[in-house]
């Protein structure tokens, strides 16, 4: 059953050198989620190609009936000098290198 509205993350991870970054990213709604039908809490895994890119389609953080509100998706870089993990609102498509990090949501 595909998750409607969701958007598209696309990006090219390179290391400080230039050369394509090994490893995966991992993203995971801020709390569990749900809809009345169907439930998310478990994370989603993203493996870097041959090139450092990736594609993932993930529920857009403002789809309409899904709760509760203000959550956030997560991103983890599993990759050498990988970031920590960081917050972040998904209401558009969007390239990584793009993603604008936001405060971690209030329980």
């Amino acid at each position: 059953m595909a998750l409607t509205p969701t958007h598209t993350i696309t990006g090219k991870i390179l290391r400080s050198d230039g050369t394509p970054s090994a490893g995966s990213l991992t993203f995971q709604p801020s709390t569990m989620i749900g809809n009345g039908a169907r439930i998310i809490a478990a994370p989603s895994t993203v493996h870097l190609d041959h090139d450092g890119r990736f594609a993932v389609d993930l529920l857009a953080t403002d789809a309409p009936g899904w709760t509760p509100a203000g959550w956030r998706w997560t991103v983890t870089e599993n990759l050498p000098g990988g970031r920590p993990r960081r917050y972040f609102e998904l209401v558009a498509d969007l390239d990584y290198g793009d993603l604008v990090a936001v405060p971690e949501p209030t329980p």
